[in-house]
């Protein structure tokens, strides 16, 4: 009897547990907001997906190869005429879409002009800092919070053997305690880099921090921030803020900025126009042709000539290859395989490969066709 008592109960209570969630689900189902259905045509798509892609890989292209890699046709896009160009851009100029894809694809070409273009100095009227003997500003991050480390101790403790008599006490006493080392917002402000120093000028507290290019030790970049290392002092963390306003085509992209800017000023190359300067070492450099070579060892007809248009670091992308030279995919990346085996380019990661050489080291890469084995695609 006891037991078909415990098997009613028990019966009871499921189906009490699933009216009781079915009732929950409904009623979360009547909370969520309804989704817009997307009027977007797959052209629409594609473009918007392929930049927004673009932008999270953290790639630094010029704006026309951006537009040739959403899937402007090649002959479109270097034509350099605006007018034809617009017509393939499948948005409504002015648009709320367009205006999204524009800031995308703008932001990626600024990357571009940090890390390869002469950078412009900026006006120093507003922000007013009192700069050095032969010191200027060249670039501004807005919206930056500045964090140091503080340390505090908690959790105080003792141990050890205590003895108490009345007023007397004796015995052993260690007082132990825990510190913690935090990161804590201080200020909101602008990160100014001029050729010189990095400067923190707070907009809310007044908080101004400045130091030396030459004294950061190192850098630790982080998603959204970066730690700077000083000698003999705290590190300083700056994190960047996420800011969109696609009316003005403003986009946060603080990390990069920081990391292209950085490396500019430290170098000394932020005043060369290093597209320019890659271009004219090209030319410069001993023609060499190693068609006849290649082709005794089965390498593409294609190899010499994309050789002779590399820039080391650069990356190598399939696609490019095949819109550039009008080629199918499949030869397009059996010639990435061929140049990966001759060892211009660096393995595959993630579908990328990187320039190893340049077309300006004739000498290192006639030694690697020479020392390379034929090619057996099979």
């Amino acid at each position: 009897m006891k037991i078909l008592i415990a098997l009613l109960i028990l019966c009871i209570c499921v189906i009490l547990y699933k009216l009781v969630s079915k009732g929950e689900k409904k009623l979360q189902m009547q909370q969520l907001p309804k989704q817009p259905k997307s009027n977007l045509s797959p052209e629409q798509t594609h473009f918007l997906q392929t930049v927004g892609r673009l932008f999270k890989e953290n790639r630094a292209m010029p704006l026309l190869e951006v537009y040739e890699e959403c899937g402007i046709p090649h002959n479109v896009v270097y034509s350099r005429n605006p007018d034809l160009i617009r017509q393939h851009i499948p948005f409504e100029k002015g648009s709320a879409t367009d205006n999204v894809f524009m800031t995308y694809a703008l932001a990626i070409s600024k990357r571009y002009g940090l890390m390869n273009e002469a950078i412009p100095t900026h006006p120093n009227d507003v922000l007013q800092i009192n700069l050095h003997k032969h010191e200027a500003i060249y670039h501004v991050i807005y919206s930056v919070v500045l964090y140091q480390e503080k340390t505090t101790v908690t959790n105080v403790t003792y141990t050890g053997f205590r003895w108490t008599s009345g007023p007397i006490c004796m015995g052993n006493l260690n007082v132990m305690t825990n510190e913690i080392t935090q990161l804590s917002p201080v200020d909101v402000g602008h990160l100014v880099f001029t050729n010189q120093r990095l400067i923190f000028i707070g907009k809310q507290k007044d908080v101004n921090k400045q130091v030396k290019l030459a004294d950061i030790l190192f850098c630790n970049m982080y998603q959204d921030g970066v730690m700077v290392h000083i000698p003999n002092k705290k590190p300083l963390v700056f994190k960047f803020n996420e800011n969109k306003d696609f009316e003005i085509y403003q986009i946060s992209d603080g990390i990069n900025e920081f990391a292209l800017i950085y490396d500019r000023l430290r170098n000394g190359t932020y005043s060369e126009n290093l597209v320019a300067l890659n271009s004219d070492m090209t030319e410069k450099s001993p023609s060499f042709d190693f068609s006849a070579d290649l082709s005794a060892k089965g390498y593409d007809e294609l190899v010499n000539d994309i050789i002779k248009s590399s820039v080391k670091g650069e990356l190598l992308l399939t696609s490019s290859i095949q819109r550039k030279y009008e080629i199918g995919y499949t030869r397009a990346g059996r010639i990435t395989d061929q140049l990966e085996y001759l060892g211009v380019v660096s393995p595959s990661v993630n579908g990328k490969r990187e320039w190893l050489v340049g077309a300006d080291e004739v000498r290192k890469i006639g030694t690697l066709i020479e020392d390379a084995k034929s090619y057996n695609c099979g």
